[in-house]
């Protein structure tokens, strides 16, 4: 076996070995024994409304959080404080299936313990999505973390004529320059107020006075709550948020400012920043109770 999987936590460690074998029965050594011919993926609903906007967009899904590492490494740093790796996105659609499931987590081991072959082959699919996207008179745009949360500042570099961008959960990665081409949408949640106060008093206009940094994506209940918000705005009444923010003034986002998030998922055409994305809830975050999906 080409990777090191005895770190795994106990279930995932035996899926990954009975793949393994089972594979090796069928004579089929393609999985475990190679490293990914291809890491990011073009056929999925995201992609599809990103086309309509313009835009020819590649997403690329690792496993989230700890769930591929030794515990002592995530990669999504504030997954435990914002409360969202149990209702992680990793639950939905297709992210749903076992094989989709082992693909990501093989992919995420490449990066983890092959890293050079494993930008050499994300330096290949952008290249032939950049020439996918010339043929259809499309702009060429990849999103890094599908189901992760890392800098890739650096390698988004390397492709200046390709637009990135990303959800992440990091506000401290809006308060230093970012690459031209990189742009990047906070993730809200109240399962910890000082971490919404810290997204808030970087997307908040403080009633005019405060330039905002980013916009940040909140995922609210159900599709009718979202609608709610659209023709009424979003008034954040809880006690916590004014202290934490140092300012007597609500907190309160008009309808001009809430953007339909699940209309496309082309965050660098939204405007901005100063603005909220509404997401509605998917997979199990739609049972979520922790404040990582908002209700109003």
């Amino acid at each position: 076996m080409l990777y090191r999987i005895a770190h795994l936590n106990p279930a995932l460690y035996e899926a990954v070995k009975a793949d393994h074998v089972a594979r090796l029965d069928l004579h089929d050594v393609s999985m475990w024994d190679t490293l990914p011919s291809q890491l990011i993926g073009y056929n999925n609903t995201k992609s599809s409304k990103t086309r309509a906007k313009g835009a020819l967009a590649g997403v690329m899904y690792l496993a989230p959080a700890d769930m591929a590492t030794d515990g002592r490494r995530t990669l999504c740093a504030y997954a435990d404080k914002a409360k969202c790796k149990a209702p992680c996105l990793y639950t939905a659609g297709r992210g749903r299936m076992t094989g989709v499931q082992l693909a990501r987590i093989r992919k995420t081991l490449a990066y983890l313990q092959h890293p050079e072959s494993f930008f050499a082959t994300l330096d290949k699919d952008i290249e032939n999505l950049k020439r996918k996207a010339a043929a259809l008179r499309l702009t060429p745009a990849v999103r890094l973390n599908g189901t992760s949360d890392i800098d890739f500042s650096d390698f988004v570099a390397r492709h200046p004529d390709v637009q990135f961008y990303d959800y992440t959960k990091n506000f401290t990665r809006v308060d230093h320059p970012l690459p031209p081409n990189y742009h990047l949408t906070l993730s809200y949640s109240e399962a910890s107020h000082s971490y919404a106060a810290q997204i808030l008093s970087r997307v908040w206009d403080h009633g005019g006075t405060v330039q905002p940094r980013a916009n940040a994506a909140i995922v609210f209940r159900d599709a009718e709550t979202v609608a709610r918000v659209r023709e009424h705005g979003w008034h954040l009444s809880s006690s916590w948020c004014h202290p934490a923010l140092f300012s007597s003034e609500p907190v309160f986002f008009p309808p001009n400012r809430i953007i339909d998030g699940d209309e496309h998922d082309a965050r660098f055409l939204d405007p901005g920043p100063g603005y909220i994305v509404a997401l509605t809830a998917k997979g199990k975050a739609k049972d979520d109770t922790s404040g990582f999906v908002v209700d109003v």
